[in-house]
């Protein structure tokens, strides 16, 4: 067992693990979201195993249309979705260990603020965050009083965006599909110097997970996505 002390980029890498090791559960706990491609990533490694997502966050009287694309995400996941007033606890929990962290999961977070965390897979301490985590669920805001959608006229559409999102495959940047050009601009830049399409990549076009080199610009889709890919873009 192990508990140790962690400084900026850290807690963000031990949260990708924490979410990408899940195996049956995952609890978030964040008062705010704004997530990456990378961490995008990581949740369709959770959901491609069938792990159980609660994300628990903090209730607003009414969304703005950037809330309500993040929470479309974790919709389209098919995660629990909670709202608690005055959340203002950052934690991220898996079954066996969690991270505990002053980190909101905000994409800015990661690369450019002074950050702190615990983690952890003491059993203890993992059953302790368990039990706070339980105890948030029980103050959560009833249905009647969910935030109210956005009225903005620019809010995107959900489902064209969802139909659409795609992943370079060598940043992971969040891109729109296209089986013949799956770069953003300035990786494809760096490609066509030596278009070489069997180059390793590393991340999948579809999820976005990292593919550990299993990528490249003739396969651009993990073996284990392109049936599912296939039926979503119907390419």
């Amino acid at each position: 067992m192990a508990t140790s002390f962690l400084e900026n980029q850290n807690c963000a890498e031990e949260i990708h693990r924490v979410i990408e090791t899940a195996n049956s559960e995952l609890t978030i706990i964040t008062p705010y979201i704004d997530l990456g491609p990378r961490m995008k990533g990581s949740f369709n490694v959770a959901r491609g195993k069938g792990v159980i997502i609660k994300l628990i966050t903090r209730w607003k009287k009414k969304f703005s249309a950037k809330d309500e694309t993040e929470l479309a995400f974790f919709t389209e996941l098919g995660a629990e979705i909670i709202f608690v007033e005055r959340l203002h606890s950052k934690l991220f929990l898996n079954e066996n260990s969690g991270v505990l962290s002053s980190m909101n999961m905000l994409d800015g977070s990661a690369h450019h603020s002074q950050e702190i965390g615990i983690f952890t897979n003491d059993t203890g301490l993992v059953t302790s965050y368990k039990g706070y985590a339980e105890r948030l669920g029980s103050s959560a805001v009833t249905s009647q009083y969910a935030p109210a959608k956005s009225t903005a006229k620019n809010a995107p559409s959900q489902k064209k965006k969802s139909k659409e999102t795609a992943y370079c495959i060598r940043t992971g940047e969040q891109i729109k599909f296209n089986i013949k050009m799956p770069f953003n601009k300035k990786s494809f830049v760096s490609w066509n110097r030596f278009k070489n399409p069997e180059f390793n990549e590393q991340f999948c076009h579809f999820s976005g997970e990292k593919s550990n080199g299993e990528t490249s610009y003739s396969r651009p889709i993990l073996k284990k996505n392109w049936t599912k890919a296939k039926k979503k873009f119907k390419f």
